[in-house]
């Protein structure tokens, strides 16, 4: 069973009235509940798949906050928070959701996350943080995640990574980091013995990646076979240019400044 919690969707509607739809946009039955919720609800049904609280008007998840519905989640899926009004999350937020491959939390006004942030989620596959205004991430935001494949934090305002942040993901295979404010990138975010036999593919075009020694290990690492990127059009160079020079990136220069260079990398 899907469920709903939302008010936008059920117009002209009293806000404590409940509707059982059997027209859900990914099929089967939905529960739809017509409320504007400023906390997580206590009333969700045993046996739930999906749960979508897009919309509402949630502030902060503190730590605990899905103790008291935890054990009518056990089935749970995907779990929806995006466009909410979130600016906070504490270490142990999500303790309890075991079952949950997917977090969409979007579209929020978050500006940094903890250590931590996501721990008790040992099935999350997919993370949905883009369009927020995160600037910080502490070394420790991700640990645990150890089934996490894809990341995505594109069009935030991170301009800097913290060594080690990717370190304790072993299934990661993709990282969203577009449309940041990136002007380097530590080869020691990544464990690259991890991705021995299958690459990690980063996007990280639109950031203002200067081109230095800093970045240079990401032509080593696509040489050796544990990173992977596309450039951003057909015939784009297989590494990013130097923006108004004759410098290449095999004979990169630590001086050299290419706020440019970015907008060549994409993830595969």
């Amino acid at each position: 069973m899907i469920l709903q919690y939302t008010k936008a969707a059920c117009p002209g509607r009293p806000d404590v009235s409940d509707s059982v739809r059997d027209d859900c946009p990914s099929g089967g039955q939905c529960y739809k509940k017509c409320l504007e919720l400023q906390e997580l609800p206590e009333d969700i049904p045993v046996g739930v798949t999906k749960v979508f609280m897009k919309g509402n008007l949630i502030q902060n998840l503190t730590a605990g906050s899905f103790n008291l519905i935890s054990v009518n989640l056990t089935s749970c899926i995907q779990f929806g928070l995006d466009y909410n009004l979130i600016n906070w999350i504490e270490r142990d937020a999500f303790t309890g959701l075991t079952s949950v491959e997917k977090l969409y939390l979007n579209h929020n006004r978050l500006t940094s996350l903890p250590g931590g942030a996501f721990l008790g989620l040992p099935s999350l596959r997919e993370l949905f943080l883009y369009y927020n205004e995160i600037t910080m991430l502490h070394p420790d935001t991700f640990t645990e995640l150890v089934s996490l494949e894809y990341l995505n934090l594109k069009s935030n305002e991170i301009g800097f990574l913290p060594s080690g942040i990717f370190k304790g993901l072993p299934s990661l295979e993709k990282v969203r980091l577009d449309y940041n404010q990136l002007t380097t990138l530590s080869a020691d975010v990544f464990n690259s013995t991890l991705y021995s036999t299958s690459p990690v593919k980063l996007q990280i075009d639109d950031n203002p990646l200067v081109c230095d020694m800093c970045v240079s290990w990401m032509k080593d690492a696509v040489q050796d076979g544990w990173l992977a990127w596309y450039p951003a059009w057909s015939g784009a160079p297989i590494y990013p240019d130097c923006t108004n020079t004759s410098t290449t990136w095999p004979d990169i220069n630590i001086t050299l400044p290419c706020p440019d260079a970015g907008k060549y990398l994409k993830y595969i």
